[in-house]
C-alpha cells in the first residue's frame, strides 16, 4: 500500500475476504484464503518462502507459502514470508521500485498515474537457505560516530528492513552457535591431554569459564 500510494497518489482500500464490497471490480488477493484455493493455487505444494503472482480475470494474487516464529528475516527464528515476497516480486517487477541504500532516501519509487498488471502467472522462491548480514555495533550502548542512541536505532530498524526486502532471511536455521564450546565438560576426564598445562601443573578451565 506504501509504494503505491507514493507511486500513483492513491491510497488503495484493505479489507478481509469476508468483507469485500460485492461490486468490486478488480481484487488483489494478500496470502493463503478462500480464494486462492479457487484459483487452484496449492500453498502446501510451494517450497519454504516460495511465492506466486497470478491474474485470474480481474483479481491479482500474490501468494505465499509463510512460516510466523516471531522476527520476519531473522535466520534464528527461519520464519518463511514468501506472501511478502509476491509483494516485492510485483514492486520490483511491475513498479519498476528499487531500494538503494536504507532509509526513505535510498527508495527509488517511479511516479504513474496508472498502475496496470498484465496477464502473468509466474512464481519464485528464495535462492538460498539461509543469508545474513550481521550488522555492525546493532546492540549494546552508543557507538561513538552517531549523532544520537536514537539516531542509531532507526539506521538499523531501516536496515533490518532494507535487507528483507532484498530477500536476506533464512527458510532453515543453519546456526550452530560457537564450535568448541563445552569441551571440557566433554573431554576433560576422557581426554585431559586435549587442554593446556597451566603454570600449576593442572589441565582445567580457567576461572569464570564454564567450560
Amino acid at each position: 500500500l506504501y509504494h503505491v500510494r507514493i507511486a500513483t497518489g492513491v491510497e488503495l482500500p484493505l479489507c478481509k475476504e469476508s468483507e469485500r464490497p460485492a461490486d468490486t471490480e478488480f481484487v488483489v488477493y494478500l496470502g493463503p484464503c478462500r480464494a486462492t484455493r479457487k484459483a487452484g493455487i496449492d500453498i502446501e505444494a510451494l517450497p519454504p518462502s516460495g511465492h506466486v503472482v497470478r491474474t485470474v480475470g480481474n483479481s491479482l494474487f500474490l501468494v505465499g507459502r509463510d512460516r510466523d516464529r516471531g522476527a520476519v528475516g531473522h535466520y534464528w527464528t527461519a520464519d518463511w514470508q514468501g506472501t511478502l515476497y509476491a509483494v516485492y516480486d510485483l514492486l520490483e517487477t511491475e513498479m519498476g521500485v528499487r531500494w538503494l541504500w536504507p532509509g526513505e532516501l535510498g527508495e527509488h519509487i517511479p511516479a504513474r498515474a496508472r498502475l496496470a498488471v498484465g496477464t502473468t502467472d509466474r512464481s519464485g522462491k528464495p535462492r538460498f537457505r539461509q543469508s545474513w548480514l550481521r550488522p555492525a555495533g546493532a546492540k549494546g550502548s552508543h557507538v561513538p560516530g552517531w549523532s544520537s542512541p536514537e539516531a542509531k536505532a532507526k539506521f538499523h530498524e531501516a536496515q533490518k528492513l532494507f535487507l528483507i526486502r532484498h530477500r536476506f532471511g533464512a527458510v532453515a536455521n543453519l546456526d550452530y552457535g560457537h564450535s568448541f564450546g563445552r569441551y571440557w565438560r566433554r573431554f576433560g576426564k576422557s581426554n585431559p591431554e586435549f587442554f593446556a598445562q597451566l603454570p600449576d601443573g593442572t589441565r582445567r578451565p580457567l576461572a569464570g569459564d564454564p567450560g
